[in-house]
């Protein structure tokens, strides 16, 4: 069955229209052979009933007269009548009477007298009773040839044969004539299929032959390569605009599957920020994650595999190029839908901030540089000043004293306010300077900022340190002095908290500062004015290669963590 149906549709209908006119013919020639053997049957047993009434015209009153001589004569004559093989006579009680055989070497039959005929191989058998007025006398036993008769009946068999076989021969060539007409047009159909399959041209269109069932299949199979057609004209036109976009803009613009495993797009900007291949990328979609600079890419590969798919990946990270050289991209993603809102696909744009980050390291630098310029104006100028009015105000007062002044408590009060003074310029000139940090000496600078604060704002700041920790570069050290300053004092403002926590403890290869309160949390903090200061700690920490985030404690309070490799760039 396999095998005919992997047969082509020419050779389906050849065989299926020889094979049903085979059948038909075939059961043609069978009725007409079993006519032929049902006549043969009838004129055999007809030949015989004939002699048989012959013999019991003249053989009944030499029966009934016991006159066995006349009745051997009688059957005697029997000798021209070639048909016949033998007759026998048997008298009223089963003796043989009388008989005649056409050749004596045939041996003699087993006889039964029961009436009736048989159709043996080659013979036809009779026996019949005998009456003479109207009494029983005797029973002839009756042989006749059937040779002439089989002779006939090979005659029509094989006519029929003929017949079949010609029969046969006429169908063979009406079905390739006919099947021409039918296997034709779908052959052409199935042509065009397969050159629209193999070469992508969807112009090509089948030849229609006729206006039936695969007249109106041709049609409709057109009708859809026109359709395809010029849904692939739109289709060309629509990627061509979408190439046009995705090479002209200054990102990398990228998408893939949901799995990570096909890479669907990658805009040549990939090559000129990444300095890698696009065909590499194609190859193996997660190439572009060996550019990532191995303190960010377990970071990375982390947010790629869970934010990307929820639509919050929005990260930055460094990236090595072939030459050794460090580029700074932000890379953003979002989840592409289908029309029936399941996701199915990721997009993104990655763009290289190397320029921007330089510029803000610039920026962020003059800002410290200001601020340690004006932390040591506050100190020596204006602290300096202060305290110069301090003393002449101190001077003043014990005069108005000695001479029993009314007006020196004015100047007494004047003394205390210019202490004060002095006291809040010194605390905002060590505020805004970073206390010339050194490579060891952070602790003390945060046990100095965690005094500062409980001395301004009463509020219990404590610092723990699980062992001693130093850096090998003191931007590393200052920017995260800065974090906890920040950190610190935006607690100290807005959480309205009764205890501030500064950590900074080792965790395997990575350093951890922690900056925790007990107050109202993040969300009731305004948000005037704290905006920039939490940027400018996000990117204090993307420039030193740290993982910062800031959460609200379940219980109230928050915590910021700042999580830095021990060996950053």
């Amino acid at each position: 069955m396999r095998l005919f149906l992997d047969l082509p549709i020419r050779k389906k209908l050849t065989v299926v229209i020889i094979l049903a006119n085979a059948v038909a013919l075939l059961l043609a020639g069978t009725a007409s052979a079993l006519y032929e053997i049902s006549l043969f049957r009838r004129a055999a047993i007809r030949e015989a009933s004939i002699q048989a009434e012959l013999l019991t015209t003249a053989c009944t009153p030499a029966l009934a007269k016991i006159n066995p001589e006349d009745a051997r004569s009688r059957l005697a004559a029997l000798q021209n009548q070639k048909q016949i093989i033998s007759a026998q006579l048997f008298n009223k009680s089963g003796a043989l009477f009388a008989e005649y055989t056409a050749d004596p070497a045939i041996p003699r039959r087993k006889i039964s007298l029961q009436e009736g005929y048989r159709i043996d191989q080659d013979s036809v058998r009779l026996v019949k009773t005998l009456y003479f007025n109207s009494r029983s006398v005797g029973t002839l036993v009756l042989y006749t040839r059937t040779d002439e008769l089989k002779k006939h009946l090979k005659v029509g068999f094989g006519s029929v044969a003929a017949a079949l076989l010609i029969s046969t021969m006429i169908a063979l060539m009406l079905s390739l004539a006919v099947q021409r007409t039918i296997s034709n047009p779908i052959q052409n159909l199935a042509q065009v299929v397969s050159s629209v399959e193999a070469q992508k041209n969807y112009s090509l269109r089948a030849a229609k032959a006729g206006n039936d069932e695969i007249g109106g299949l041709i049609d409709g199979v057109n009708r859809m390569l026109e359709q395809i057609q010029r849904h692939e004209k739109e289709l060309q036109a629509s990627e061509e605009r979408f190439r046009q976009v995705a090479e002209s803009i200054q990102e990398v613009f990228w998408m893939t599957d949901v799995a990570k495993k096909q890479l669907v797009y990658i805009s040549p900007r990939y090559e000129e920020i990444f300095g890698r291949s696009c065909a590499s990328l194609y190859k193996a979609p997660m190439d572009w994650l060996e550019a990532v600079h191995p303190d960010d890419r377990e970071r990375i590969l982390k947010a790629t595999l869970t934010k990307q798919l929820a639509g919050t990946y929005d990260e930055e990270y460094r990236l090595v190029r072939p030459d050794g050289s460090i580029r700074w991209i932000r890379d953003r993603a979002f989840p592409v839908f289908d029309p029936n809102g399941e996701l199915y696909r990721v997009a993104g744009l990655a763009e290289d901030v190397t320029e921007r980050k330089r510029l803000e390291c610039e920026v962020l630098e003059i800002s410290d540089r200001e601020q340690e310029r004006i932390g040591q104006d506050l100190h020596d100028g204006l602290c300096q000043y202060l305290a110069s009015i301090a003393m002449t105000a101190n001077v003043l007062n014990r005069r108005l004293s000695g001479m029993l002044n009314p007006e020196a408590r004015i100047a007494e009060k004047i003394c205390s306010q210019l202490e004060d003074a002095i006291f809040q310029a010194r605390n905002l000139a060590r505020g805004v300077s970073s206390l010339d940090l050194a490579d060891d000496n952070l602790p003390p600078a945060l046990h100095e900022l965690a005094s500062a604060v409980t001395r301004e704002y009463g509020v219990p700041c404590r610092v723990d340190f699980s062992e001693p920790i130093s850096f090998c570069d003191p931007v590393v050290t200052s920017n995260l002095y800065r974090i906890a300053r920040e950190a610190v004092y935006n607690a100290a403002k807005h959480a309205r908290p009764n205890n501030i926590q500064i950590e900074l403890k080792a965790h395997g290869d990575a350093v951890r500062l922690k900056v925790s309160d007990d107050g109202v949390g993040i969300d009731s903090i305004p948000k005037n004015g704290l905006g920039m200061g939490l940027g400018i700690m996000k990117y204090r920490a993307s420039m030193i290669g740290a993982e910062m985030k800031i959460e609200k404690v379940a219980g109230g309070g928050t915590v910021m963590t700042c999580n830095l490799p021990r060996n950053p760039i």
